[in-house]
């Protein structure tokens, strides 16, 4: 009983007002707490008025992605300094459940409910607030999830003449909001994956007086599994793209997509094959800007010698900026996925190595190499990865070893072998990386 007084002790207090800047959450419940939202002091009014709009019983719901994460936010979106708020929650209509956005507007006489939009769905994926008509004025991005995730459909809402209306309802799989176009506007970015017919586009749109506007639109590849979050971010040469990275097969590819001569392009696509095979990895390894330069690099795979008469491959991952035309390898590292860190290999060694590892032991360790006869010399280093409550035991196997790395979880340690004289702990520290 004490147990179960303290947690809804807890679930009161996480009701809490956020700061009133841009476009921001109201409340920051866990999303287990389906109850109306108990605001107070000057957020009262807004729950009195949700209240009084909905005339059954309802729930709270929260997004499962994105920057908002809550079921009510605040958000300027028509411009005028005063901010609106937006409630979403769901009610049973007894053959199914309804999702409904509510509108409810600051007026000379308090906050009230001006509109009620509603639409079969089970869930939301996430919420987003973007100008993409490009007249000051922020339209509501909703990703309804229709059902689960693998039915979606993306909801364009704007405030028109104070009310709310729908400006396309779409089925899709990501979207984003970026000035792809390079007009000084935000436009709306679509992907859509359908991986029982293996097709997989993409779509811009910009949103009119009249109408949505599809702009420009291409194609991704087809057999694909499944589509992560997009990165906006600029090609090497300053242009505007978007990278998608896709599971496929064992591993994963990226694909870029950015506006060349008014059309969108997908120059990783063999149009041919209708596959990306340029990018093609056998870990889900996702891009990112892996040297800390501004620009994202994209990760390309390359056979790496094993140093064991066995079957085992092993792959460097090339790390590469790409200008829309063409990948330029900046950075070459180790993945250990298994064990959460990559080793930052310097360009020289890439050809005068070869890789062993041994997974029982967590070690994996680097050889001299000869590329002209295939032969593997002695050990440069290795690392490996051990428990805290069993490093002193280590230690005392492996004395040459130091710590590179540690946290409460695991102790990295590395030794230096003959091979590796040249190598000091120092330029092992700077190899090692744990993963993101």
């Amino acid at each position: 009983m004490k147990k179960i007084i303290k947690i809804i002790a807890l679930l009161a207090v996480v009701c809490i007002i956020v700061s009133l800047c841009g476009c921001e959450s109201l409340i920051t419940t866990p999303e287990n707490l389906l109850s109306p939202p108990a605001l107070t002091g000057d957020m009262r009014p807004i729950n009195e008025a949700l209240s009084k709009s909905v005339s059954q019983e309802y729930n709270l719901v929260y997004p499962s992605i994105g920057d908002i994460r809550s079921p009510i936010a605040l958000c300027d979106v028509d411009g005028d300094g005063v901010k609106e708020a937006f409630a979403f929650y769901s009610t049973d209509n007894g053959e199914s459940t309804d999702m409904h956005i509510n509108y409810i507007s600051k007026t000379k006489d308090g906050w009230r409910s001006v509109a009620d939009n509603v639409i079969t769905a089970g869930g939301i994926e996430k919420i987003v607030f973007c100008d993409i008509s490009g007249d000051g004025q922020k339209e509501i991005l909703v990703g309804w999830e229709v059902y689960g995730t693998t039915e979606k459909k993306l909801g364009i809402y704007s405030v028109l003449d104070g009310q709310l209306y729908e400006r396309l309802m779409e089925q899709y799989t990501t979207f984003v909001c970026c000035d792809i176009l390079e007009d000084g506007k935000d436009a709306l970015v679509l992907q859509y994956l359908n991986t029982e017919k293996a097709t997989n586009t993409a779509s811009v749109y910009t949103l009119h007086t009249t109408g949505i506007n599809r702009a420009a639109g291409c194609v991704l590849d087809g057999k694909v599994k499944s589509v992560s979050e997009p990165t906006v971010s600029k090609l090497s040469n300053g242009k505007t793209a978007v990278y998608f990275d896709e599971e496929k097969g064992a591993g994963s590819i990226t694909e870029v997509l950015y506006i060349k001569n008014g059309e969108l392009v997908n120059p990783l696509l063999d149009k041919e094959l209708g596959e990306n095979i340029v990018t093609q990895r056998g870990t889900n390894t996702y891009c990112t800007d892996i040297n800390e330069d501004s620009l994202i690099e994209i990760p390309t795979s390359t056979e790496a010698p094993g140093a064991d008469k066995t079957n085992e491959k092993f792959y460097f991952t090339n790390w590469c900026s790409f200008d829309g035309e063409t990948l330029e390898v900046k950075l070459i590292t180790i993945i250990n996925q298994t064990d959460g860190y990559y080793l930052v290999i310097p360009m020289s060694l890439t050809d005068k190595i070869a890789i062993s590892r041994d997974i029982e032991a967590r070690t994996r360790t680097i050889y001299e190499y000869n590329a002209e006869t295939g032969t593997v010399g002695r050990k440069m280093f290795s690392i490996t990865a051990v428990s805290p409550a069993k490093y002193d035991k280590y230690t005392k196997e492996h004395r040459s070893a130091q710590v590179v790395y540690e946290d409460e979880q695991t102790v990295f340690a590395a030794e230096i072998f003959s091979a590796g004289a040249k190598l000091t702990m120092y330029d092992i520290k700077e190899m090692f990386n744990i993963l993101p």
